[in-house]
């Protein structure tokens, strides 16, 4: 599994295409799907790319993006936590991928799109970060299971700024568990800011 973290409008996605000379095979969350059907198109994906590897055509390797926005819908409370987002964040996704929505282009902007947001007032966890949060991390690791050399693009949240509310506390905090059990799990990691990246393991 290789992470690599980066904001919106950092330029993940072009890193990823620099990093493996070619375009990728894109998959991509969005916040207004529900997310079980989101997981089962990912597993259908990757299923229909075990049989093409197994008839030796596969070869573009998978990216998924937007881990955070399937986060948000998983969170309790999660579908208002990923819809009130601040005005104005660009999109950073490919175009024509896999949960992309008609509307959604490159350089627009959408309410829905650009991530979690610390503004709105999710409903409270039922415990604190690294206890439920475990059922999300399995999944993610199942599906990497099933994908070993898959790559997950994610946006890390709040940028140093603890919210005043506590239910976004956790929200904030839950998230960046995730991120730190996704790290130690991945074989590599890297940041990517203002279009530059760096390994950090």
């Amino acid at each position: 599994m290789h992470l690599i973290l980066g904001g919106y409008g950092q330029g993940k996605k072009a890193y990823v295409r620099q990093l493996l000379g070619e375009e990728p095979e894109w998959f991509l969350f969005d916040s207004g799907t529900p997310l079980e059907s989101q997981w089962a198109a990912l597993e259908a994906l990757i299923a229909g790319r075990s049989q093409e590897r197994r008839q030796g055509r596969l070869q573009a390797r998978l990216a998924v993006w937007g881990l955070e926005l399937a986060y948000g819908l998983w969170f309790p409370g999660g579908e208002e936590a990923s819809g009130g987002i601040s005005e104005g964040m660009p999109l950073d996704r490919p175009e024509g991928s896999p949960g992309d929505l008609p509307e959604s282009r490159p350089g627009e902007t959408r309410e829905a799109e650009a991530g979690i947001s610390l503004a709105s007032a999710p409903a409270p966890m039922p415990q604190e970060p690294g206890g439920k949060n475990s059922d999300f991390l399995e999944k993610c690791l199942t599906i990497t299971r099933q994908e070993p050399d898959m790559l997950w693009l994610a946006a890390p949240q709040g940028g140093g700024i603890v919210p005043m509310d506590k239910r976004l506390r956790l929200l904030r905090d839950g998230w960046g568990g995730v991120l730190q059990s996704l790290a130690a799990k991945a074989e590599r990691v890297d940041r990517v800011l203002c279009g530059l990246g760096m390994r950090i393991r």
